[in-house]
């Protein structure tokens, strides 16, 4: 008696229920992560400004933002079609290609936001050691538009994979 009452409990996905607190604590991690990094580069004794953005570029650019793209661009259309919630848009009287792109539009714009945080964590533990003068505001708006440059095209082929393939993870891993 008592193990069939937890055999008919139902399992929640904390993940499911919240996604933005999720996100949110996902962002709090790597932004803690990219801070404590970038304040540690700040006290080396290397070049400092060719040392620091070149691991801005490595960190943020060539590594946090394609993961990060993968994981919600390449999950946004594939639980809905899994789940089969995606019949209510392909059926709404709008177009398919407005609702792809409603899609697509709010990809960009919240990897925009956690990216761009995510860069300015980075370039505050790493410009406020070493002062704010000089180049730190042109590296800071380059690493933003790059950012922004970024979720354009990793959504775009991410939303891609994820209609295409069934298990876009897999593509995206490799």
């Amino acid at each position: 008696m008592f193990a069939s009452s937890f055999a008919s409990a139902p399992t929640t996905d904390i993940s499911r229920q919240t996604p933005i607190v999720s996100i949110a604590l996902e962002s709090l991690l790597i932004m803690i992560f990219i801070g404590s990094i970038m304040g540690y580069a700040a006290t080396q004794e290397i070049d400092r400004l060719d040392g620091g953005t070149e691991l801005m570029d490595m960190l943020i650019l060539s590594f946090i933002m394609p993961v990060i793209a993968m994981i919600y661009g390449a999950s946004l259309l594939r639980n809905e079609i899994e789940d089969k919630s995606i019949t209510q848009v392909i059926t709404a009287p709008i177009d398919r290609a407005i609702s792809y792109l409603a899609y697509y539009l709010s990809l960009v714009v919240s990897l925009s936001i956690i990216l761009i945080a995510i860069c300015l964590v980075g370039w505050l533990a790493f410009f406020g050691q070493l002062g704010m003068g000089g180049d730190a505001g042109g590296i800071l708006g380059a690493m933003i538009v790059l950012c922004i440059i970024g979720s354009l095209a990793y959504s775009a082929m991410f939303i891609l994979t994820s209609v295409l393939f069934k298990r876009p993870i897999y593509f995206g891993l490799f």
